[in-house]
């Protein structure tokens, strides 16, 4: 999570020391080109030049000398009938590189595997950029009928249930800053729902419940931690219960809370950061 870190004055000549308003050190072609970013990542949709420059507070000279370098190095592209430029997969890509990414995906990977098939269901792993729940892997079930979610897919937080169990083991500093954040979008009955939910998750380490986007599809997120007792991601499934006995789903959280404990394990988690409730 990036963060502005306001300078502050040196106290010279006796004089007592303030907060400065600007960064440490200015980059403006970099912080514009950022902002860029950020705000098409964020917005989710296509924009025209001049809708992204009246977003940022930009003219249209800064925007255009900015999209321009940013769709020659391919992070931005146009649609081919329009001027609306969205985001390529590039930073997607980028991100995957990171060797820490590139590792957690290398070894959840065969387990997420493994689970697909004894379970017949997909799954997804998910972890937390800029207080987003973004997929960056996923494996289908063996099934001819399943559901699953496209890698690189992004939702906030508090909209998804791998988000909420993602925000639920964020360290405490971390957490109050998005709930502060968040509070100022969502109406009290929502965030005392929200802030309930937040803490029934961390105490059962799972999440359960119908999807909000599908009919008929269970929802099942587990976390997978660190050697701190953090959610470094999250192993999701979209459920898709053919069987209909009642305790068909409860086998498949069962499986999949396994498959997190093994994948918490590979990166060097301790047991007891990994214990779950009963699912029961």
């Amino acid at each position: 999570m990036s963060r502005i870190q306001l300078s502050q004055n040196i106290e010279k000549n006796g004089s007592s020391r303030t907060k400065s308003t600007k960064p440490r050190y200015a980059a403006p072609a970099l912080d514009k080109g950022l902002a860029i970013l950020e705000f098409l990542a964020t917005d989710g949709k296509r924009h025209t030049q001049t809708e992204i420059a009246q977003h940022l507070g930009r003219s249209q000279s800064e925007i255009f000398r900015m999209l321009a370098c940013l769709e020659e190095r391919g992070y931005v592209q146009r649609g081919p009938n329009d001027e609306k430029y969205c985001l390529t997969s590039k930073l997607f890509e980028l991100a995957h590189a990171h060797p820490p990414t590139r590792r957690l995906i290398d070894l959840a990977l065969p387990v997420m595997r493994s689970f697909a098939e004894n379970s017949n269901q997909s799954c997804h792993l998910v972890v937390h950029r800029s207080y987003r729940a973004v997929v960056i892997a996923q494996v289908d079930g063996p099934g001819f009928v399943g559901v699953f979610v496209r890698p690189g897919t992004g939702l906030d937080l508090h909209e998804s249930v791998s988000g909420r169990v993602l925000a639920a083991f964020e360290p405490s500093e971390q957490l109050d800053q998005w709930q502060r954040q968040i509070r100022r979008r969502l109406l009290p009955r929502q965030y005392a729902e929200l802030s309930t939910a937040i803490k029934r998750i961390h105490k059962q380490r799972y999440e359960m419940r119908p999807s909000k986007v599908i009919d008929g599809i269970l929802d099942m997120s587990v976390p997978i931690m660190d050697h701190q007792g953090y959610a470094i991601a999250v192993l999701s499934v979209p459920c898709l219960i053919s069987d209909r006995r009642k305790d068909a789903a409860r086998k498949v959280l069962t499986a999949l809370q396994q498959a997190a404990s093994a994948i918490s394990q590979a990166i060097g988690a301790e047991a007891g950061t990994m214990a779950f409730k009963e699912s029961g």
